[in-house]
């Protein structure tokens, strides 16, 4: 179901930066006269590197935004756009120049967001136990279409998404699978997971989830071999 991201004739790498600007003069005149500094506003610094040659990355283009992010946030790129979550607000920005970036719009939310994945014309945006369907058919205008919560208020560890199914693993070690329809997530049904310490991997097709468990923890047991197949 993903997007076809648009080829470039140079790769570039997309970095987030969150800082705190000061400026050194300032605070040192400050300081003298003994007056305390003012808290200055944290924002985000989303920057185009053009990685063709990997040993000689070129800085492209940079974009200030007025939105903090964290660890937990992530960049995901659609066809000419980037979808940048920050602590409240999905930010959208045009990619198609890399040389010219430009910020579209933004979204906010009701709670604090994490990571993000894309699906054709949709955006599933995920907090801590609750993952938002956001409808991103037109860059300019997002639309939160519905939202969904895990069971017992777990909270979301990681997420992706497969054809019209997405797959969330919850702190819990369980895996919920929900199916995306045009404008809702619906909860199909939750698998519990083996012990972690034992667990190598999951296959999931549709609603089928198959573990493959390391029985004797060794290089040599057959669950690497097919996980790798």
């Amino acid at each position: 179901m993903r997007k076809a991201i648009k080829t470039y004739n140079f790769i570039y790498l997309v970095v987030m930066i969150w800082i705190t600007f000061s400026t050194g003069c300032l605070l040192s005149s400050l300081e003298q006269n003994n007056i305390e500094a003012p808290e200055r506003p944290q924002e985000t610094i989303f920057t185009v590197v053009n990685t063709t040659d990997v040993k000689n990355p070129i800085l492209m283009s940079s974009i200030h935004l007025p939105f903090r992010t964290s660890l937990s946030n992530n960049v995901v790129i659609s066809a000419n756009y980037a979808y940048l979550t920050t602590e409240t607000q999905l930010l959208i920005i045009d990619v198609s120049d890399p040389k010219k970036l430009v910020n579209v719009t933004s979204l906010s939310f009701p709670e604090a967001i994490g990571n993000a994945h894309v699906a054709d014309d949709k955006l599933v945006v995920a907090s801590k136990n609750r993952l938002y369907l956001v409808d991103i058919s037109n860059p300019f205008q997002p639309k939160i279409q519905s939202n969904v919560s895990l069971h017992h208020s777990n909270a979301v560890s990681e997420f992706d998404i497969h054809n019209s199914y997405l797959y969330v693993k919850d702190v819990n070690d369980y895996l919920h699978i929900f199916q995306l329809t045009q404008d809702n997530v619906l909860p199909i049904k939750t698998v519990e997971m083996e012990s972690p310490s034992d667990l190598v991997g999951i296959i999931a097709q549709g609603t089928e989830v198959k573990q493959i468990v390391l029985k004797h923890r060794t290089s040599s047991d057959y669950g690497w071999t097919e996980l790798l197949d």
